[in-house]
């Protein structure tokens, strides 16, 4: 059987679509070690999986990110920059040695300390797309980075690529742009959309194996009333749990304004950032609360306020469910205008939010049939793309063809 190290990171956008099929493995036969923060162990135990823990610097800054400053060093994408190779020089040290003792046959990875152990321990990779995939013909992220290298961010620009040389130098490994670790494309890559929402999905390889959301009963802390669901018309409301506390306040209480007393019971998830007390008084058909168990809330929903993240987005859909999409930064914003091209969702920009265009548009969502035949021909496509079985059995037969080969 193999033995594969998984490491992404560590937010539960990344973790969640990457756990059925890490359960799927181990229930073949297969040892999978999976390294992330310690809030995830029991997700991880749950799977049967061996979980490792360290620490990360780069998501515990990400709740109070805001770019202000026309410093060229605060630009976002440099920013970016820096902070994954301080994530890297912290994570690395605290891992690289463990992994080396675990006598792995694969790394399972969607981050850059992942490529980056890969490297160190020439270990052979697969790459897990928990959003678009990318390649050389599809990369915004590195052609907004390579924006940079001229004008008044040239010198910043210089100083990341300074930044990711010394990195590798600490480590013996020859020196690379950073730009690189954004466009790496592996022999085998799992992506968990289906190929129908993939920006120029022509251009993808038999390398790219699109097999749709990955889905499967997963644990949820205790706590939450599901007895309540199924009385009223079901609103869920998330925006994710890394967007800054003074927006998540702002449009919290919007939602209160918009539906306190209406005939929607609402299922408002705040996130780790903001605590009850700061929302009193809470409606009385509000139930409010920092983590939700997703999967099952989503099972009982008519209509889904989101933020656009690629894990939420896909898991509505899964179920079939119109969105109102709110997005928080520019990947969500492509994915809200392309669900708003395909009549699957309703796009606001967070700048034009009020009680009343959220009431407005959550109705239309709700009462438009359009909407929900839509999502649900979304669904049947997405349950056809064979999900984390599909993930699984390719994994096994890339794995069984390279041993054929040795």
């Amino acid at each position: 059987m193999t033995r594969f190290l998984c490491i992404v990171s560590p937010q539960h956008g990344h973790i969640n679509p990457t756990l059925a099929v890490v359960q799927e493995l181990v229930e073949r036969g297969d040892t999978v070690i999976f390294y992330a923060t310690e809030q995830f162990r029991p997700s991880i135990e749950a799977t049967g999986a061996i979980f490792r823990g360290y620490t990360s610097i780069v998501t515990r800054r990400w709740a109070h990110m805001v770019y202000t400053s026309d410093d060229p060093r605060d630009n976002p994408f440099i920013r970016m920059g820096h902070e994954t190779i301080e994530e890297c020089n912290h994570v690395i040290p605290q891992i690289r040695d463990d992994a080396a003792g675990h006598d792995a046959d694969y790394i399972l990875y969607d981050t850059v300390p992942g490529k980056m152990l890969a490297e160190l321990l020439h270990l052979p990779a697969i790459q897990l797309y928990t959003t678009y995939a990318l390649n050389q013909q599809f990369n915004p992220m590195v052609a907004q980075l390579l924006s940079l290298a001229t004008g008044p961010t040239a010198q910043a620009f210089l100083e990341v690529n300074q930044a990711f040389d010394d990195f590798r130098a600490s480590y013996q490994l020859p020196p690379l742009p950073f730009s690189s670790l954004l466009d790496r494309v592996e022999p085998l890559n799992i992506v968990f959309i289906p190929r129908t929402l993939q920006p120029l999905q022509e251009n993808f390889d038999h390398r790219f194996t699109f097999v749709g959301h990955s889905v499967r009963p997963r644990f949820s802390p205790p706590g939450f009333p599901l007895e309540k669901l199924g009385q009223h018309p079901l609103l869920y409301i998330s925006l994710g749990t890394i967007f800054s506390t003074h927006h998540q306040l702002a449009f919290i209480r919007d939602c209160f304004r918009a539906f306190r007393g209406s005939d929607w019971l609402v299922i408002q998830s705040i996130g780790k950032e903001i605590e009850r007390a700061q929302l009193e008084p809470i409606p009385e058909n509000f139930l409010v609360y920092q983590h939700v168990p997703q999967l099952e809330v989503l099972q009982q929903t008519d209509v889904f306020i989101t933020h656009g993240g690629m894990n939420s987005t896909l898991e509505a859909l899964y179920y079939g469910i119109p969105l109102v999409v709110v997005p928080q930064m520019p990947e969500q914003e492509m994915t809200a205008q392309q669900l708003a091209r395909r009549g699957l969702a309703i796009h606001l920009a967070k700048a034009d939010l009020t009680a009343d265009l959220l009431q407005k548009t959550v109705m239309q969502a709700h009462t438009d049939p359009t909407f929900r035949a839509n999502a649900q021909a979304m669904q049947t496509i997405m349950r056809a793309s064979g999900g984390y079985v599909e993930a699984a059995n390719t994994i096994q037969r890339f794995v069984e063809s390279k041993n054929s080969n040795t």
